[in-house]
C-alpha cells in the first residue's frame, strides 16, 4: 500500500499472495503514473524489506527520479 504521508490518502495498492521485487516495482511505476508525479520531487519512505532493496526497485526509483528512504535497522523508537 502507498500512502501520501501529508493527507493520508492511499495512492495505491495490490494484494498477492505473495511478496517480491517485481510486485512492488509494477505497484510503485503505476501509482508514479497515475499520480501524474514530477520527477525528481518524489521520496519513498519503505522498511528494509527484500522486495524494496532487490536489484530491481533501487534501479527503477532512480530512473523515475524517486529518492529512497529506509527505515533504521535495529533502532527502537
Amino acid at each position: 500500500m502507498l500512502i501520501d504521508v501529508w493527507s493520508r490518502k492511499i495512492v495505491g495498492w495490490e494484494v498477492h499472495p505473495e511478496e517480491n521485487a517485481e510486485l512492488a516495482k509494477w505497484v510503485i511505476e503505476a501509482t508514479y503514473k497515475a499520480e501524474a508525479v514530477t520527477k525528481g520531487t518524489l521520496v519513498l519512505h519503505s522498511d528494509n524489506g527484500a522486495p524494496m532493496k532487490a536489484g530491481t526497485t533501487p534501479a527503477m526509483l532512480q530512473g523515475l527520479g524517486v529518492a529512497a528512504s529506509f527505515s533504521r535497522p535495529c533502532v527502537s523508537s
